[in-house]
């Protein structure tokens, strides 16, 4: 989650993870020593007001984007974003006050002609997607050198001061510059844009100059393989060996060392757990699950030492007498449909209250008084 000058800029995935990891780029003298000599990104440009990271590659999974202006920001003042594959401009869209600084671009507009109404031209939406992998080897080949400079997605972010209403300017996917040789990230169809969709088009009033952003996000997509080898993660790819800027962290400088420490933090708690296997089981752990690390246990579950099981035998006083117990017998039941039968047991019960001398039934009215004496067995 890049945040630079103010705005923050997150890449979502179709799948669980929701937002894509991002990589730090290493310094440049770490390929240095290496022995490379290509040219890596640096993770904060301050001559060029850039923000630098790497993702990895979901073949075949579309994603898409949010955006937020962090406050204050003049209220007249609108933030213009502008997405660009391989160096290919796809879209462009804005925000302001009366959208609180914040939102998210799931699609590009585009031309495209409608079936049986040849001439007749419609507006449809595109997603974006990364492609597919190669259909005899199953591997993704569409960025070979991991050093590659164009094969990235960047967000320019421009200010600008007003914006006016103009007559739409679409063309058909296939016949734009990225359109004619999709590599990387493809846009594919999701379906027309309907009544519902915004289909308005605006000319900006630019603070910035247009080849001086504000600000500009570069993702640099590349494959596992091709992140390992830039050192970003190590060949075993473990959660906690991983340089990452995970997703809602404030600082993506400080992240590494906040892993370092959680990963000894952890590794130390363990170690106190694992000691005490060798105790006494009279003490076990209260909730031990299934292939929990040190646990040598198949067991998912263990009573806490606080309530033993030997004290859940105890049973329970009825609140019925023991006489009336033996009165009551329990009638089988005939079929599915029959319940049971309450009448009965009142007869029971009124049958058992004469034999004792109690109020029956048709004394109701002298027990809901409260005035008349009790007896209780």
């Amino acid at each position: 989650m890049p945040t630079y000058r103010g705005i923050t800029i997150q890449l979502h995935s179709q799948f669980d993870i929701d937002t894509f990891p991002e990589y730090v780029p290493k310094p440049q003298e770490y390929y240095t020593e290496h022995g490379i000599t290509a040219q890596a990104p640096l993770q904060i440009d301050e001559k060029t007001s850039s923000c630098s990271v790497y993702i990895a590659v979901f073949p075949g999974s579309t994603f898409w984007l949010s955006y937020s202006v962090a406050p204050p920001v003049p209220e007249d003042q609108l933030f213009v974003f502008k997405l660009f594959i391989n160096s290919a401009h796809i879209v462009t869209w804005s925000t302001d006050k009366e959208h609180e600084w914040t939102g998210k671009t799931m699609f590009g507009l585009f031309e495209r002609e409608e079936d049986g109404q040849e001439g007749r031209k419609r507006i449809e939406k595109r997603a974006l997607r990364f492609t597919a992998p190669d259909g005899i080897d199953g591997a993704w080949k569409d960025v070979p050198d991991a050093f590659d400079e164009v094969s990235k997605i960047e967000i320019r972010v421009h200010r600008a001061s007003g914006k006016k209403r103009t007559e739409w300017e679409t063309e058909q996917y296939s016949k734009t510059a990225h359109g004619k040789s999709p590599r990387g990230v493809d846009l594919v169809g999701a379906g027309r844009a309907g009544g519902d969709h915004p289909k308005r088009f605006y000319k900006f009033a630019l603070i910035d100059q247009t080849n001086q952003p504000f600000v500009t996000f570069r993702y640099y997509y590349r494959t596992w393989e091709q992140i390992r080898y830039l050192g970003l993660i190590d060949g075993e790819c473990t959660d906690n060996e991983m340089s990452v800027i995970e997703p809602f962290d404030v600082d993506g400088l400080e992240i590494h060392e906040k892993e370092k420490r959680k990963n000894e933090e952890y590794n130390a708690t363990r170690e106190i757990l694992d000691s005490g296997n060798d105790a006494a089981t009279s003490h076990p752990r209260a909730y031990i699950p299934t292939g929990a690390p040190g646990s040598s246990s198949t067991t998912a579950y263990r009573p806490h030492p606080a309530y033993p099981k030997e004290g859940w035998g105890a049973r329970t006083p009825s609140p019925v007498s023991k006489s009336i117990r033996e009165l009551i017998s329990t009638t089988p039941l005939l079929g599915k449909k029959r319940g049971f039968a309450p009448s009965s047991l009142v007869k029971v019960m009124t049958g058992t209250w004469k034999r004792r001398g109690m109020p029956s039934s048709e004394n109701s009215s002298e027990r809901d008084s409260g005035n008349s004496p009790r007896s209780v067995s």
